[in-house]
């Protein structure tokens, strides 16, 4: 894991933990409880920008496409305006179950910053727990639609425990060896 991730996953943990969510009413929602054990796409966007427009049409629908898996899934909206009115109007024109941290929150400021956020639209996809999954999740998006959102649920999985093997032996099948007490 290289710097950029280790701040990525920092950035992803301190939102998750310490900050806030808005749902559609614009109630507030603890970001713990709204990602626990979920997939968090961070949609970083704008109002004044048209590809932002286009891709969350392109990201609705692919979540749509996904409709029995969506419930694995958070998408949480990082507006990077500085104009609440734009900001909400920009949510408004998102789906339902999606949610939005605040635009005059610090931690927009610090998710920009620690994922050198410079264009938008920009989707970073992460664990439950923090860890990235991709940063590339526009690209993702537009590309492969649906079979991207599969993708990181099959990235988001707990892999499955190796077995360590030492001299021909699976670590679980190392013979013990006799003592003089044992025989």
């Amino acid at each position: 894991m290289d710097v950029a991730d280790l701040l990525a996953e920092e950035a992803c943990s301190c939102l998750l933990h310490g900050c806030d969510v808005k749902d559609k009413k614009y109630q507030s929602n603890k970001g713990h409880d709204v990602i626990l054990n979920k997939i968090v796409a961070l949609y970083f966007t704008s109002n004044w920008c048209e590809p932002c427009h286009t891709f969350t049409r392109v990201l609705s629908q692919t979540y749509q496409l996904v409709e029995k898996r969506a419930s694995e899934i958070v998408v949480i909206n990082v507006p990077i305006e500085s104009d609440l009115d734009k900001a909400r109007y920009c949510f408004k024109t998102m789906p339902d179950t999606w949610y939005t941290i605040s635009h005059d929150n610090q931690h927009v400021k610090v998710l920009i910053s620690k994922f050198n956020i410079q264009i938008v639209p920009k989707l970073v996809v992460c664990k439950g727990d923090g860890s990235v999954i991709t940063y590339r999740g526009r690209s993702e998006v537009e590309s492969k639609l649906a079979l991207a959102v599969y993708n990181w649920l099959d990235a988001a999985k707990p892999k499955p425990a190796t077995k360590q093997v030492i001299n021909g032996f699976e670590i679980d099948d190392v013979p013990v060896e006799e003592t003089a007490n044992d025989k």
